[in-house]
């Protein structure tokens, strides 16, 4: 080629020509950069992350085949494929992954993948859990509380109900005691000498508010009031008297009138203090009745916290008070057990197991007589079924805290 055609060329196309007839590294087509077009012979990489927010994540192409990146960067990778973890350095493989499908195969992170085979057996048979737990209902549509346990319906901690000293405690642990005994006398001296303080006080308020004389004599002086003024008016009009002293007499007549008003609002004031003196006898008489106690109901002394001569303030508990003859059967119902609202529980029959010792078991029947309108954290109801007790040789059989069983037919 002459020199005077190369001139005639653009030094542009030129360039390109160069360009593309040298090999650059890490380029292996370099016509697909610079005119846009794929090469068909080149290796189709995948890419690294999802083409959309729709479409699954594909694996790193800076990742080999069949491997899975160290999430907790711990420098090695594990195969997922064999199982093979190249840390322990391991090569038998007795899995791969076209002889367990993905329901029979779980994972578990700990620091990095590994894999865990679980045999389908266990993965059938497993219960299946729920936001509640696990159901308590079975096939035939009834319902089953394992932990319920027995509560007595009377339990009562019996406190002192004001400060002394503790004369009489009728009462040790274990025993019977009927209703309306005695069960315990604190010292009442000074509240039975305020009592009959305010007795005394009342006594004289009564007398003094039926004293009404005051109030006669009231009267009695207006009418003569009233005559004086009368006849001062007579003899004013015969021009005996002036009009000064008519005057003067109907000052006085006024005045014994507002006398008997006086004497009227102080007799109101005496009945008044009657009955305030009646409040404080009623309040001294609750000083001395509170230093006596008697049995609420019939019941065992199940404990017994203070003993006689012992100083007890208010409020400070004396001893445990049980009835024996009734227990309430608690325990919890959960939601994913109900088939209708939880108020139609209510006078359900029940089946209850109660242990009353290892190995031993007594059924009894009864009603659901509670069902809580509180829905606990836990996604259950609280319900219970209150229960007669029975008696075994003049012993009763049921206590509380015994562990029972609750079957409910579903409705």
């Amino acid at each position: 080629m002459k020199i005077k055609n190369i001139k005639r060329f653009p030094t542009s196309l030129l360039c390109v020509a160069l360009l593309v007839s040298i090999p650059i590294a890490g380029c292996d087509y370099l016509p697909e950069v610079l005119t846009g077009r794929p090469d068909p012979t080149a290796a189709k990489i995948a890419p690294a992350g999802p083409m959309s927010l729709d479409e699954p994540t594909s694996p790193s192409p800076f990742t080999a085949p069949g491997k899975l990146v160290n999430e907790a960067n711990t420098g090695y990778d594990t195969d997922i494929q064999t199982g093979i973890d190249p840390a322990v350095g391991s090569e038998n493989s007795t899995t791969s992954p076209n002889s367990q499908s993905l329901n029979q195969t779980k994972t578990a992170q700990v620091g990095y993948e590994k894999e865990i085979q679980v045999p389908p057996s266990q993965i059938s048979e497993a219960p299946v859990p729920t936001r509640n737990g696990f159901s308590n209902l079975s096939a035939d549509g009834k319902i089953t509380i394992k932990n319920a346990n027995l509560k007595f319906v009377n339990d009562l901690e019996i406190a002192a109900q004001a400060d002394g000293l503790i004369l009489e405690l009728g009462a040790d642990e274990g025993d019977v005691l009927a209703q309306g005994s005695l069960l315990v006398q604190l010292d009442d001296r000074l509240a039975n000498s305020e009592l009959e303080v305010t007795r005394k006080e009342l006594e004289a308020a009564q007398e003094k508010a039926k004293d009404d004389s005051e109030i006669e004599y009231s009267r009695a002086a207006f009418d003569v009031a009233e005559i004086e003024y009368k006849k001062s008016e007579e003899l004013l009009a015969k021009d005996a008297e002036t009009e000064t002293d008519l005057r003067k007499k109907w000052l006085e007549k006024r005045r014994a009138e507002l006398a008997i008003t006086v004497a009227q609002l102080k007799n109101n004031q005496d009945k008044a203090a009657v009955e305030v003196s009646v409040a404080k006898r009623g309040a001294a008489e609750v000083q001395v009745d509170l230093r006596k106690m008697t049995v609420p109901f019939d019941g065992i002394v199940a404990e017994k916290k203070k003993e006689k001569y012992d100083w007890v303030r208010a409020g400070e508990p004396l001893l445990r008070l049980v009835s024996m003859e009734r227990l309430r059967v608690v325990g919890q119902v959960k939601v994913i057990d109900l088939k209708a609202p939880p108020h139609q529980l209510m006078n359900t029959p029940v089946t209850i197991e109660i242990e009353t010792f290892p190995g031993n078991r007594e059924r009894v029947s009864g009603k659901i007589g509670f069902v809580s309108p509180v829905l606990e954290v836990s996604g259950a109801y609280k319900i219970w079924v209150e229960i007669p007790n029975k008696q075994v040789n003049n012993q009763w059989l049921f206590r509380e805290g015994m562990q029972a069983m609750i079957e409910i037919n579903a409705r």
